[in-house]
């Protein structure tokens, strides 16, 4: 297995959540490339439809040297059922 890089990251903060609340993480796979993936997440609190925070994060997987390298054929199977 290769490692990975998170190339690239963002959160939007769109209202607080505290404690007690009982939260919920949503992911998705937005975008899936050869060596890399996107992912989406959405942040929710209690049974609210509307998330308190939207993000998203990129792994690119790298070599040793640091270059792209084309991913498993298996993990990149599993990336899809994630779109």
């Amino acid at each position: 297995m290769y490692p990975r890089f998170v190339a690239e990251s963002g959160c939007r903060y769109l209202r607080p959540i505290s404690y007690p609340d009982r939260v919920h993480v949503g992911l998705r796979v937005s975008q899936l490339g050869k060596s890399s993936v996107k992912y989406d997440i959405g942040i929710f609190d209690g049974d609210n439809k509307s998330a308190a925070a939207i993000g998203h994060f990129v792994h690119v997987y790298v070599s040793k040297a640091g270059k792209p390298v084309t991913m498993d054929k298996r993990v990149h199977e599993i990336l899809e059922e994630l779109k």
